[in-house]
């Protein structure tokens, strides 16, 4: 027998039992044949069925279930039955959820369970030389919907670049620090925009900001993170690192370190990182996947060197794609779209 058969042993069993009430054991999982490809298996169970803990009834709802394998996937039967498992189960169906949430991700180990999106300032502007466009934001916030509700955890650190540049200012002759001081608070201005759009659909969200300010947002302490993701929250982090001399890339190589994140998706203007600049020179070659140590030595200007060396210190692949198109993003999470993976080996 195989070893994924091995692990199987419910689908095709004729005797088989029905729990009366909450069962994890019965789930089982196979071998994912194809764990280099991501993609998403979803799962949708209509009739769930649990026992309000008040007053005793049953509680009906409609589960989606939405993943990305890792090495192994969960096997339906055995989730069926799992799911099953909770009719007799006396407990509200927000902490339902939270129980097959972990339950699910304990069993599979899906690949990405938590990413770190990076987005320019420059790419909320739009066709604008200045500012924000709020049809820009509000598609970017429906993306991240779309990828937050198939059970993603998500980060995001935002660039100030479309209100100032604290780098350009500097080379005129404004004191460094302080430029880049300015251009931190306008990274403030960004994050809290994306909140608002965020939850304008619905999304719940926090800006945590690397400077202290706490009259317009909260001040960025990992385990207050760690809780809000937990929490099923979308965090922007505001301010880059706190210092001057760091620009939002490295910010954002250094919270995804910090948050453990799986993936840094870097949102550009381009489809993916290219031997030159694709918008200058038609016969530029796009790279499908690159090293790390290429990126560094060659000099292809997709992140800094600082926050590259970041991420290979810490083997977290980058993902770069175009944010243009209504699921450019989901399209990035799971492997369907246009895009370069930065990572140690090809």
């Amino acid at each position: 027998m195989r070893e994924q058969e091995k692990s199987i042993t419910l689908l095709g069993n004729q005797g088989t039992k029905y729990p009366q009430d909450y069962a994890p054991e019965v789930l089982e999982t196979f071998v994912n044949k194809h764990p280099d490809n991501d993609y998403f298996v979803k799962f949708n169970a209509p009739e769930f069925t649990s026992l309000c803990p008040i007053t005793g009834q049953p509680d009906f709802a409609t589960i989606y279930i939405s993943y990305v394998p890792g090495e192994r996937m969960v096997e339906s039967k055995s989730l069926k039955l799992y799911l099953y498992s909770f009719r007799n189960h006396g407990d509200f169906h927000e902490d339902c959820m939270n129980i097959i949430m972990k339950d699910l991700i304990k069993l599979m180990d899906p690949k990405y369970k938590r990413i770190l999106l990076k987005l320019s300032g420059e790419g909320l502007m739009g066709n604008k030389s200045f500012g924000m466009s709020a049809e820009v934001i509000d598609a970017l916030a429906r993306q991240i919907k779309d990828v937050h509700d198939s059970g993603v955890e998500i980060c995001v650190v935002v660039g100030g670049g479309n209100i100032f540049r604290g780098a350009r200012e500097a080379s005129k002759g404004m004191n460094r620090t302080v430029a880049d001081q300015v251009g931190m608070l306008a990274t403030v201005m960004n994050a809290l925009y994306v909140q608002s759009a965020l939850e304008k659909i619905g999304v719940s969200a926090r800006v945590m900001s690397g400077i202290h300010i706490p009259a317009v947002c909260e001040n960025y302490i990992y385990r207050r993170a760690v809780r809000h993701l937990e929490k099923g929250r979308v965090i922007i982090f505001a301010g880059g690192t706190g210092n001057p001399y760091f620009t939002t890339d490295t910010g954002a190589a250094l919270r995804a370190s910090e948050m453990q994140c799986d993936a840094l998706l870097k949102a550009t203007q381009v489809d993916g990182v290219y031997d030159s600049d694709p918008k200058q020179n038609e016969k530029a070659r796009k790279f499908a996947e690159v090293t790390y140590d290429e990126v560094i030595a060659r000099q292809l200007k997709v992140m800094d060197t600082a926050a590259v060396a970041l991420a290979r210190e810490n083997n977290i692949p980058i993902v770069v794609f175009a944010q243009t198109g209504e699921s450019s993003l989901a399209d990035a999470v799971c492997g369907r779209g246009k895009f370069t993976i930065i990572k140690k080996e090809v």
